[in-house]
């Protein structure tokens, strides 16, 4: 009877899905690139986005008139690259609350083992809130995959938004 019992409490198991398990979130990789939408200041803004360690960069391809401009945030150092020329950025040309200080900071918190960061889980998400500075942000990352969906800084007026993977962007 026992045996009978085990047996049908194993098919029923199996067949409605439960498991003993939980799925393991997979950690984002602190190297990555992507395309994404920045909203900054009521003004939007489509971007590749680039961070490998320390380094933050954002390519910039739309509005056309900044098509081709580059930003790089490396450390306490910022570069601008636009055709062919080289600019080092001092404090008093962009300031704190620049897409490009505020996407580095909201990065450096994420990957960082030291920072206050709350995790709320959401449908297939997982919502990541802390703050840089004295703004607050929110990260969104998908619960399945190890990718950011978006970050939105409320105090600094910008939102960047990553691009969806669709099946026409996956390939074999």
């Amino acid at each position: 009877m026992k045996k009978i019992l085990c047996a049908v409490l194993a098919i029923l198991l199996i067949f409605t899905g439960c498991s003993m398990k939980e799925s393991k979130i997979q950690p984002l990789p602190s190297e990555f690139s992507e395309n994404v939408t920045i909203r900054h200041k009521n003004t939007d803004y489509n971007a590749k986005l680039e961070h490998s360690g320390s380094q933050t960069k954002i390519i910039y391809s739309q509005p056309k008139a900044l098509g081709g401009l580059t930003l790089i945030k490396n450390g306490d150092n910022c570069t601008a690259l636009l055709s062919g020329l080289n600019v080092d950025i001092k404090e008093n040309i962009l300031t704190r609350n620049s897409a490009i200080f505020l996407i580095d900071a909201v990065l450096a918190a994420l990957f960082s083992e030291n920072a206050k960061l709350e995790t709320k889980r959401q449908d297939d998400v997982l919502v990541i809130s802390g703050s840089v500075g004295d703004k607050k942000f929110e990260a969104v990352r998908y619960r399945d995959l190890p990718k950011l969906k978006s970050i939105n800084i409320p105090a600094g007026e910008l939102t960047v938004s990553f691009e969806q993977e669709t099946q026409q962007n996956k390939t074999p």
